[in-house]
């Protein structure tokens, strides 16, 4: 018998396969970065195929297969995200690597798409962008501990009940980014 594992998770990016099938990157609270694929998805009878729309949060359960994960049911779809958590959800398609435990990139996308919800949230919506990949590039080794100033207040402090950030720090923030983002492979 196979272990059936439910978790909350963000579709990244999906590809077709054979007739009916699709390849999934997902970014799940438990399992990390996950290759799944799902048989008779595209197919018009399909139930599973809304809650696996891409730059979606989902519920999945999912089934260890000999090279892939296997999806075998989804649920409760939450397309309504800002166009910078979608931006950040395409990012990651591309830089996470398969299979990887990352439970803190979880939590650091769930967090913006809070941010992005609540009206309380002192940072623009480029702030919050760069404040969430500032964290997930740190997490992915990218960005060292020590530098910028700003860079350091975003890691070790809540921006979010801090003030919000300076045109000049909002700048330099975005510089740090780009610099972690030069030093991904195939970013």
């Amino acid at each position: 018998m196979y272990a059936l594992h439910t978790t909350e998770g963000y579709v990244l990016a999906s590809y077709p396969e054979r007739e009916a099938g699709r390849v999934y990157k997902l970014l799940t609270r438990d399992l990390g970065f996950v290759y799944a694929r799902a048989q008779g998805v595209r197919e018009l009878k399909s139930r599973n195929r809304f809650a696996l729309q891409t730059h979606t949060r989902t519920n999945v359960t999912l089934v260890r297969g000999r090279e892939l994960w296997r999806v075998t049911g989804a649920y409760d779809r939450t397309s309504i995200m800002s166009a910078s958590v979608r931006r950040v959800l395409q990012l990651l398609g591309g830089v996470l690597g398969r299979d990887e435990p990352l439970r803190l990139v979880y939590e650091h996308v769930r967090n913006m798409e809070r941010w992005s919800t609540t009206s309380d949230c002192v940072l623009s919506e480029l702030q919050q962008e760069a404040v969430t990949l500032i964290r997930i590039f740190h997490v992915l080794g990218y960005v060292p501990i020590q530098g910028e100033p700003v860079v350091q207040r975003v890691l070790f402090r809540n921006a979010v009940e801090s003030a919000a950030l300076s045109a000049d720090e909002e700048r330099q923030l975005v510089a740090a980014v780009n610099s972690a983002l030069s030093h991904v492979p195939d970013a």
